[in-house]
């Protein structure tokens, strides 16, 4: 019976990503900051999964050590909990949901906590940003998955300081860091 009970929850959940995954929106980089409930740049250092004791689901828990919190982090480091993973000879990972490797330098746009405590990037693999160098490097670059094909679409907003970001961006999607993160910091000012 529990069997049967699991695999139904795993049904329903590869149905609901697909729909999800179907519904992502593109979004602009307005749109990441608003919807976040925390916003960082960021080091992992430890990943986790297995079972989730609340739910039963896979689920991954993801450490970070916090570079800059830009908004919502609560200390120098923060533990988010994913849905996705692998435990008891089953793996699973929603299509679109980003994966993490530790050492790995990150901007992450994350949603406010679900009510049974998972939380993921906004736009599952547009609220990741992924460091191509050490956030020390003084031409360090960032990007997503995505490329950031939206980033700077319908942005509503009057701002020089994303304006410079926009002339920061190149063919293959990387952004300055440092120009990255002064529009978040000016975007938080006028939007949360």
């Amino acid at each position: 019976m529990k069997k049967l009970v699991l695999v139904i929850v795993s049904v329903i959940a590869v149905m609901m990503t697909t729909v999800n995954a179907q519904k992502t929106i593109p979004l602009n980089l307005e749109d990441l900051v608003r919807d976040a409930g925390v916003i960082v740049s960021a080091t992992v250092v430890n990943i986790e999964t297995g079972r989730d004791a609340q739910t039963g689901s896979l689920s991954t828990w993801i450490t970070l050590d916090v570079h800059e919190n830009f908004f919502g982090a609560n200390g120098k480091q923060i533990t988010f909990k994913q849905y996705g993973g692998r435990a008891d000879d089953e793996v699973f990972y929603p299509m679109d949901i980003p994966q993490y490797k530790k050492d790995e330098q990150v901007v992450l746009f994350l949603a406010k906590p679900s009510k049974i405590g998972m939380q993921s990037p906004i736009g599952m693999q547009q609220g990741k940003f992924i460091a191509q160098g050490s956030f020390s490097d003084s031409n360090v670059n960032v990007k997503n998955p995505k490329m950031n094909p939206s980033l700077f679409e319908k942005v509503q907003l009057e701002n020089s300081v994303v304006e410079g970001l926009k002339k920061s961006y190149k063919q293959d999607g990387s952004l300055n860091y440092d120009q990255f993160a002064k529009s978040i910091r000016s975007l938080i000012k006028q939007i949360k």
